[in-house]
């Protein structure tokens, strides 16, 4: 922000564009921390123990917020993409 000019390569960028959406698929594709996982099928006795839990630890709430950092980053990114493209 200083000089005005990125100093990472286009290879770089590409390379943590990627990254984040890595971690952003992985939160919201791959894990159970949105839903309640499947395990609870066959232990349904230990369900409201899951649900509390969850609710204790603001799971819907952190993982909003988390997606919300995610995409800032992401336009960060679009902007040095960008950025790069009228160079």
């Amino acid at each position: 922000a200083e000089t005005g000019h990125l100093n990472i390569t286009d290879e770089e960028l590409l390379k943590l564009y990627g990254e984040l959406y890595t971690y952003s698929a992985y939160i919201n594709l791959q894990t159970d921390i949105l839903e309640t996982p499947d395990w609870f099928w066959d232990n349904e006795d230990l369900e409201p123990v899951y649900l509390k839990t969850a609710k204790y630890l603001d799971i819907s709430k952190r993982t909003a917020v988390l997606n919300i950092r995610l995409k800032t980053l992401n336009n960060m990114y679009a902007l040095f993409r960008d950025e790069r493209n009228l160079q």
